[in-house]
């Protein structure tokens, strides 16, 4: 698909290479390569728009005879054509002047052809210079009107440039637009700042296209395309990355527009778009996807790492139910590899008051203490070691015996914010901080033989600490696992396919029943949990700023939330995607 106009100054191109070449001079490619790559990669920047017309072609694909042929030969043929005609000419440009005699000229192909043709070799680059305006603008035009009308149709952009004329069969409205965009940018713009701006934006979606590529392959659209990409997918994060590495070489004004390119593209869709499509791109789902397999994985990872050792931290007088319902749990995620719990009862001291030997001797609460633990470690059938510790700061205590210890978890009672607390800082969050290894934390209602876990998750994958501990807890107790997730999103169908595929292959990875229902307002309280397995929030800004915790009914129930060692969390990245792909 060329017209004759389109090919006649390729032809003349041609022409002025080959009758040009004979007068070439060797001595002129002295010192070619003085500036560097820095040199090279700036003019490959600057001239990249000339390539822009070799893709023309696919923005009127609707309207070529078998594209999946026709569109990828004519890309390819041109692009290998253009390519090599073009480094000729420059060869033959650079050969056939005197050094620097056509730096900085607005015309330096009319100034070669005269010293090589004369008069006449000029006059003829000339006309076939004003012929390949003429083709490349109608060109540009031509393509340029299909993106808003395209875009018009799929409400990305007002109906008014999807309407076709009845007179012309052609967007009116959209070829307005694009025209008057234009000749504004040609009136107001300085030429050169077209050009570098002209580049800049084609570099800028060759480097999308090599990324709608990659998202295409791996998300889950319907994409079957004729004709598939060598090497991939190295081809395309080449181009990609390369084109990054240009925008950053053309210098300030080319890189600043590709940059306001960009927001003014995200504005618009967030603004306008958003709100008129049901549907995603195939970078959200491709993304999306990703994530949840990196979750997968590391769930799969968390399962088959069961604790072996856990410090149930003991701060402040509970009674014997409390106190047997924070054991109960710990024994129930050490039991399967055999582990230990270590119950340990913190005292804090005044900072007034000695740590004597008379402080620390053994009380008769003490003595209890540890025959009550002797008593659960037969009924529970888990090896318990009871100890009491004396300190100044029951925080710094806990942390400092859970790392002398080198425990896998620390289990403790969440207590309320007291004034103190808010004043000073919430010791829990201190502890979740500073603490070698994970923390559990539980709002204590009771824990006797839970058969039905709920595993309550935010819009996301489900935390790989909360599904090891929720599956340790339904196994040990012959029960299942409900996976709740938030209802209150409108996901498209892509994103509810992902929601089920990753339940699917979570469900596969427990060695428990498990099935999915959805957070509504009688969820819970249709479910009767006995338990209740979520994330914990923290105080971190990273924390505050990401996590989106579902609003859930009181379970009536006792609630444990998960702390990850920061060894183990997500990282910031992650929890991103996260929070803007599901």
């Amino acid at each position: 698909m060329m017209s004759r106009t389109a090919v006649t100054p390729r032809i003349f191109r041609a022409w002025f290479a080959a009758f040009s070449a004979p007068s070439v001079q060797s001595a002129n490619y002295a010192n070619f390569f003085d500036d560097g790559i820095g040199g090279i990669l700036a003019a490959t920047g600057l001239v990249f728009v000339s390539y822009a017309g070799v893709t023309k072609v696919a923005s009127v694909a609707e309207e070529v005879e078998n594209p999946g042929r026709n569109i990828p030969l004519g890309i390819l043929g041109s692009l290998a054509f253009t390519t090599i005609l073009y480094v000729v000419i420059v060869a033959v440009l650079v050969g056939v002047t005197d050094p620097g005699s056509v730096a900085g000229s607005l015309t330096p192909v009319a100034v070669a052809a005269r010293e090589t043709l004369g008069g006449v070799g000029e006059i003829v680059v000339v006309i076939a210079a004003m012929l390949a305006l003429v083709s490349t603008a109608n060109a540009g035009i031509l393509s340029s009107s299909r993106y808003p009308f395209a875009m018009s149709r799929d409400q990305l952009a007002p109906p008014t440039f999807s309407s076709v004329s009845d007179r012309f069969g052609t967007p009116v409205a959209s070829i307005t637009l694009t025209g008057a965009v234009l000749l504004l940018l040609i009136a107001v713009v300085p030429l050169p700042n077209i050009a570098k701006l002209a580049s800049a934006f084609q570099i800028l979606v060759f480097a999308l296209i090599n990324v709608a590529v990659i998202a295409f392959r791996e998300g889950e659209s319907a994409y079957e395309p004729e004709f598939e990409s060598p090497l991939y997918p190295w081809v395309q994060v080449f181009g990609a990355v390369s084109g990054l590495v240009l925008l950053t070489q053309m210098g300030r004004d080319a890189f600043l527009g590709a940059v306001l390119i960009i927001v003014g593209s995200v504005a618009w869709y967030a603004y306008y778009a958003r709100s008129r499509v049901d549907r995603e791109g195939a970078a959200t789902d491709a993304v999306r996807r990703r994530v949840g397999q990196e979750a997968l994985t590391e769930t799969e990872s968390a399962v088959n790492e069961t604790p072996r050792q856990v410090l149930v931290s003991l701060t402040k007088g509970l009674d014997a139910d409390r106190e047997r319902s924070l054991v109960a749990i710990a024994a129930d995620l050490v039991r399967a590899d055999d582990g230990r719990v270590v119950v340990t009862r913190f005292e804090e001291v005044p900072d007034q008051a000695p740590l004597t030997d008379e402080v620390t001797v053994q009380s008769a609460a003490d003595r209890s203490f540890e025959s009550r633990m002797d008593d659960l470690s037969t009924d529970l059938d888990v090896a318990i070691e009871a100890d009491e510790i004396v300190s100044h700061d029951t925080k710094h205590a806990v942390v400092n015996v859970a790392a002398e210890r080198g425990v896998d978890a620390i289990v403790a009672e969440h207590e309320p914010l007291r004034l103190r607390s808010r004043l000073l800082g919430d010791p829990v969050d201190w502890i979740v901080r500073h603490a070698p290894c994970n923390v559990v934390l539980v709002d204590n209602l009771g824990y006797d033989d839970p058969e039905r876990v709920g595993l309550v998750g935010e819009r996301g994958p489900f935390p790989p600490l909360a599904v090891t501990v929720a599956e340790s807890l339904a196994d040990e107790n012959r029960g299942t696992v409900s996976l709740w997730q938030p209802t209150d999103r409108d996901g498209t169908d892509q994103y509810e396919r992902t929601i089920e595929d990753y339940q699917t292959e979570l469900s596969e990875l427990l060695s428990v029943p498990v099935r999915a229902a959805p957070i509504g307002a009688d969820a819970l309280q249709s479910a009767a949990p006995d338990v209740v397995i979520r994330r914990g929030t923290d105080d971190t800004l990273a924390s505050q700023v990401l996590d989106d915790s579902p609003t859930v009914p009181h379970p009536g129930c006792t609630t444990i939330s998960v702390y990850p060692h920061e060894s183990h969390r997500p990282r910031f990245s992650r929890r991103l995607l996260e929070r803007l792909t599901f």
